[in-house]
């Protein structure tokens, strides 16, 4: 099995419902800000990695087990998280590229830039909401992303304040780094997806923290 074509795969079946999330509507220009760094690519490895987390359930022959639910919504759910978060990112490093296109507060000014990453933001959520799924596993996720996001708002606090230190340790770095790359979510949101039996349960664990170390 090629692992890239394999992510591949899920990258593309999320492409194909993130559009229907972010539909054009008024106020159009808003909603073209939220899809500009999703039209113009990335790597799209954090909602991949969910969709092939939630698959290490499947049995032998890749049916799911009783209670399993497409992990699609989890997936545009985070990605949004991550888009909003670069948005945001952009602004407070007046950045003026991303991802081979001028950067949201260039095309369409700061106002605009900050009212876009804080509607991709409040999307997630709504996303998350109306998928359908059981309460449960929707209350799961919700305090998933919102324990996460602060997690952001910390690292984006300390990225800021490391800017008037002399010196930042390495234990200091990865502190920041960590939560801003949304791994705490990649590794916690598989059990929101479905019902876990009582053995599967450890799955809870900080992989998501060592990929990224790597």
């Amino acid at each position: 099995m090629d692992l890239f074509e394999e992510v591949e795969k899920r990258v593309h079946l999320m492409d194909e419902s993130w559009e229907s999330v972010l539909s054009p509507r008024n106020p159009e220009e808003l909603y073209k800000a939220c899809r500009h760094y999703l039209r113009a690519g990335g790597k799209r490895l954090r909602p991949a990695l969910v969709m092939l987390a939630s698959e290490l359930f499947l049995d032998e022959s890749g049916q799911p087990p009783e209670g399993w639910e497409d992990p699609t919504t989890y997936a545009i759910a985070i990605e949004m998280i991550h888009n909003f978060t670069l948005i945001h990112d952009d602004i407070m490093d007046n950045d003026e590229m991303r991802r081979g296109v001028k950067t949201v507060h260039t095309v369409w000014g700061l106002e605009a830039a900050i009212l876009a990453g804080d509607t991709l933001y409040s999307k997630s959520f709504e996303t998350v909401c109306a998928s359908g799924h059981a309460p449960w596993k929707i209350a799961e996720c919700i305090g998933v992303l919102s324990e996460t996001s602060s997690l952001i708002c910390e690292g984006q606090w300390m990225d800021v304040s490391f800017e008037k230190n002399d010196k930042v340790t390495e234990e200091e770095y990865l502190e920041m780094e960590l939560p801003d790359d949304v791994v705490v979510l990649k590794s916690k949101a598989v059990e929101a997806v479905k019902n876990f039996e009582e053995k599967r349960a450890p799955i809870r664990c900080p992989w998501g923290r060592r990929i990224r170390k790597c």
